[in-house]
């Protein structure tokens, strides 16, 4: 099977962009930049994993700025944090910027795993919708959007799942 989906990620450290590509299964291409202002313009990605210090010699967290740049540039990237300060402003900051998820380094692969199988759950929900002849999604909304992202947090789950709410 070929790759199917395209992570982005940015960190200062080749290495973890090296490891990503060797412990991720084929279902996803990683493309490994070491500064936000080498990625292209011309590639759709399905997430990105964003490293929060990529400023060398530094204390100053330029991961967030990151982070709402790519969120402003595609809305429908997932994109995921990860550091090794876990400092919970940096946490907050990086939510508000637009990240839907934190791991913290060293990364866990298991970890790295789940984050991107509850990712390809989501765009799963999300290709259904541009397939007609399947149950049709309706509503795109923020509230559509935060839907469809609890139910994908919740794959793998073995108990039935009900999903109840006003209609409208």
């Amino acid at each position: 099977m070929s790759s199917a989906f395209q992570l982005l990620v940015i960190d200062d450290d080749a290495l973890i962009g090296e490891s990503l590509k060797l412990a991720l299964s084929n279902r996803w291409k990683v493309h490994y930049f070491a500064s936000p202002q080498l990625i292209p313009k011309n590639i759709f990605f399905h997430a990105a994993f964003v490293d929060m210090h990529l400023t060398k010699n530094t204390k100053i967290a330029d991961g967030p700025k990151v982070i709402a740049q790519i969120a402003a540039d595609n809305a429908r990237t997932e994109i995921v944090a990860m550091s090794g300060d876990l400092s919970m402003e940096l946490m907050e900051d990086c939510l508000r910027a637009g990240a839907s998820k934190f791991l913290a380094k060293p990364l866990l692969t298991d970890e790295v795993n789940a984050t991107l199988e509850k990712i390809e759950a989501l765009w799963g929900l999300i290709d259904v919708e541009s397939r007609p002849s399947q149950a049709a999604w309706i509503g795109n909304g923020a509230a559509s959007q935060n839907i469809k992202r609890q139910i994908a947090e919740l794959r793998g789950e073995a108990g039935p799942i009900l999903i109840e709410g006003e209609t409208g």
